[in-house]
């Protein structure tokens, strides 16, 4: 009885883990096709890395953090695309895993952000979008970021774009810092 039990016990337990893989997967698709499709509409084409790759395993990031932060900057690009009065309007996005850690790259062909901006951008308050913005966006990447022990590199040309590349280690851990991110 007690080895029927056991590999009754892994059999769910490898459900479960299946079911968890499907559902983080299904997220980030999600919002691909939706930011897809609403690039699209704007007359904006994003364009999914063919070389992603994304394990269903939550080891990297938790699937919610990594939508929130996709999500956020691919936003971030559309608004400035749409607004643009460039011809080429092109968001690539790249999502690269392996056993070393997760990179995660958003790059537009949009206006780009102001060299004066460009120290300051992570702070409350400031935003590339004038009056129509909150400036809370690339503060919540930041803090996720910083709570997850990974890094943010930004390279901005005005008139050619913008790149965020944001990577991650291995079995990353939110920091104990006791608060949510942005909690002083």
């Amino acid at each position: 009885f007690p080895i029927r039990f056991k590999r009754l016990q892994w059999r769910l337990n490898a459900m479960v883990r299946r079911r968890l893989a499907w559902t983080r997967l299904a997220g980030m698709a999600a919002l691909l096709v939706g930011k897809t499709s609403r690039a699209a509409e704007l007359g904006i084409q994003l364009q999914v890395d063919p070389r992603s790759s994304l394990s269903g395993e939550e080891h990297m990031l938790p699937s919610g953090v990594m939508v929130t932060i996709l999500g956020n900057l691919i936003e971030n690009a559309t608004e400035s695309l749409n607004h643009s009065t460039r011809k080429q309007k092109e968001i690539h996005v790249s999502i690269l895993e392996n056993p070393d850690g997760l990179l995660l790259c958003v790059e537009d062909t949009g206006p780009g952000i102001l060299p004066e901006l460009l120290p300051y951008i992570f702070e409350p308050g400031v935003s590339t979008k004038g009056e129509a913005g909150h400036g809370l966006g690339l503060v919540q990447i930041k803090d996720l970021t910083d709570l997850y022990h990974g890094q943010i590199r930004v390279e901005s040309e005005p008139k050619s774009g913008t790149s965020f590349f944001l990577s991650f280690p291995a079995h990353s851990t939110p920091s104990p810092q006791g608060g949510a991110p942005g909690s002083p």
